[in-house]
């Protein structure tokens, strides 16, 4: 390719890394992506009004109520996967990320954390 054309895709290239790099999950510790509640749609009249469903900030229950449901084998790819999908974040993210699924259920974090090969006592104190 020309110099203008390799110029182009280096810039494109750049700018998703950039975008890309960004915590695109919440919670995150950049404080990034929070709820727009002024960006809601109007509440729609049906029978009734139907509104925007106001979250909550419990993101453990749900996840931990599935593992649990979970045969052990399937619990063991999803602890592999888990760690695995972490790859190279840095440790403290790894780390934080094991307390949130420790928080869901303590064997999930466990099992997350051996999977990683981080000390699991790192991952049960508190944040």
């Amino acid at each position: 390719p020309n110099r203008q054309q390799k110029s182009r895709k280096t810039s494109k290239t750049s700018r998703l890394k950039t975008v890309n790099s960004l915590d695109s999950y919440r919670p995150n510790s950049l404080g990034l992506w929070q709820d727009q509640p002024e960006l809601n749609e109007p509440p729609l009249e049906v029978s009734g009004a139907i509104d925007h469903y106001p979250g909550d900030d419990d993101y453990f229950t749900q996840p931990g109520k599935l593992f649990r449901l979970m045969s052990d084998e399937q619990k063991e790819l999803l602890m592999g996967n888990t760690a695995r999908a972490m790859g190279d974040a840095p440790e403290e993210i790894k780390i934080r990320h094991i307390r949130h699924c420790y928080q869901a259920d303590p064997a999930y974090g466990e099992g997350v954390a051996k999977a990683a090969g981080i000390d699991c006592d790192m991952c049960t104190d508190a944040e």
